[in-house]
């Protein structure tokens, strides 16, 4: 697949390297850049202190590494969980599944 002729592919690239003091996330894919982090932000402090105080109760151990370990791989899957529909949005966006608005050209897996 060719490019057109407007580089569509390469168009955040290209406008990081012209304007190096515009934050990385444009301003639509700002919101989606806030949105993860608080999402994720959120579904971690929450899930940490519950999970641990399950976890110790459940098991009967002292605060430590192993109550550390199965909070932290309970953490991560509810975070993980939480973020996945922002990330999928996020990533539809950069890949550009809405097509080009110059040339029409659609990029991405969809």
């Amino acid at each position: 697949m060719a490019l057109c002729s407007c580089m569509c592919k390469c168009q955040a690239l290209w406008h990081a390297v012209r304007f190096p003091t515009v934050p990385a996330c444009p301003p639509p894919f700002l919101l989606m850049c806030q949105a993860r982090a608080a999402v994720l932000t959120a579904s971690q402090a929450v899930t940490y202190d519950t999970a641990k105080g399950q976890v110790m109760a459940a098991t009967g151990w002292r605060d430590g590494p192993a109550v550390h370990f199965a909070t932290a791989l309970l953490t991560g899957l509810v975070s993980t969980t939480a973020t996945n529909p922002v990330d999928v949005l996020k990533t539809h966006m950069f890949v550009g599944a809405a097509g080009c608005g110059v040339c029409g050209e659609r990029s991405g897996p969809f």
